[in-house]
């Protein structure tokens, strides 16, 4: 699977560079933008010792401003759940919530038509839940690297799709609901996304 990351983000990577070569990028300096997108998240390895993640749903709402036409620095909060299951069985246990906060900043150097490819990186937080009062993930650091691309049907809306892996690598503490005793054990929820949906740029007022 990490192979498979590592293979995808190549190949955008490459997309985005062939196409720096090209015209210039959008104007979209001095204009803030919003975008709204759904998709699916794809854990990039198994959540725990004896458990497994489903793939599941993923909502992102961005905010963002255009520095310069290249450069754009802005919020995105992302929501995603998945089923937890024990490996082998096939039995859900429960469903594992993320909020993340993450702040980013996105490279936009290059338009060919009315298609404007990006990269971006953010650094923030990961606000970890579970359906199950006793288990409780920590809030954890993370780092997350995309690719992606607008394209604009209007001068100020753009089509947006974007590929992109997110780190979300931590602890949990699960407790034993009869006897009280807990333990520690890591908790790796990384997940590769797929997104889709709109954004919008408009001028300052």
């Amino acid at each position: 699977m990490i192979k498979t990351i590592r293979t995808l983000f190549f190949i955008t990577a490459l997309f985005f560079f062939f196409f720096t070569a090209q015209a210039g990028a959008q104007n979209i300096k001095g204009k803030s933008g919003v975008g709204v997108r759904g998709g699916v998240s794809l854990l990039s390895q198994d959540i725990a010792v004896g458990l497994e993640g489903k793939t599941g749903p993923l909502i992102s709402i961005n905010i963002l401003y255009g520095n310069t036409d290249i450069l754009s620095t802005g919020l995105d909060i992302q929501w995603e759940r998945h089923k937890v299951e024990e490996i082998g069985v096939d039995t859900d246990i429960g469903e594992a919530s993320t909020v993340s906060l993450i702040p980013f900043v996105e490279l936009r150097a290059a338009r060919i038509g009315n298609l404007t490819p990006y990269a971006s990186l953010g650094i923030g937080v990961n606000i970890n839940s579970f359906s199950v009062d006793n288990i409780n993930p920590e809030t954890t650091f993370t780092v997350k690297f995309a690719g992606g691309a607008d394209y604009f049907v209007t001068p100020d809306l753009a089509l947006n799709a974007e590929l992109g892996w997110k780190l979300n690598s931590g602890e949990v503490n699960a407790c034993n609901s009869l006897t009280g005793d807990c333990v520690t054990d890591d908790w790796k929820i990384s997940a590769l996304n797929a997104l889709f949906g709109l954004r919008y740029y408009f001028n300052d007022f």
